[in-house]
C-alpha cells in the first residue's frame, strides 16, 4: 500500500464517526445504564420474588402484620404469638416457624 493511500485510510478511521470522542462517551453512558438497569433489575428479583403466605401465631407483641380482632393495624399485637394474629412469611415456611395457615381461637 502506498504512503498517500495508507494515510487517507487513517484519516478515514480517525474522522469515522465510530470513533470520535463524543460517540465513545456515548457508549460508556449506554453501557453504564444497562449495568444499572440489570442491578436494579436483580435486586428488585431478590426482594420480591418469593410468594408470601399468612402465618397465625408466630408473631411477637407488636409485629404483627395487619389486624385482627380488637384492633384494626398492624404492629398492635399485644401478647406474643397470638394465635389470631399473623405475620407474613415466604411461602412453605409457616409450619416448620410452629405456626399455622388458619387463625386460631
Amino acid at each position: 500500500m502506498s504512503q498517500s493511500k495508507a494515510q487517507s485510510v487513517f484519516i478515514r478511521d480517525r474522522m469515522s464517526p465510530l470513533n470520535t470522542r463524543g460517540n465513545n462517551l456515548m457508549r460508556l453512558t449506554k453501557g453504564t445504564f444497562l449495568g444499572l438497569v440489570t442491578a436494579l433489575f436483580v435486586m428488585g428479583v431478590s426482594t420480591t420474588a418469593f410468594a408470601k403466605e399468612k402465618c397465625y401465631g408466630i408473631a411477637a407483641a407488636g409485629e404483627n402484620d395487619c389486624s385482627a380482632p380488637g384492633h384494626g393495624c398492624a404492629g398492635y399485637s399485644t401478647v406474643d404469638n397470638d394465635p389470631s394474629e399473623w405475620k407474613y412469611v415466604a411461602d412453605g415456611s409457616c409450619i416448620a416457624q410452629g405456626g399455622t395457615l388458619a387463625p386460631g381461637k
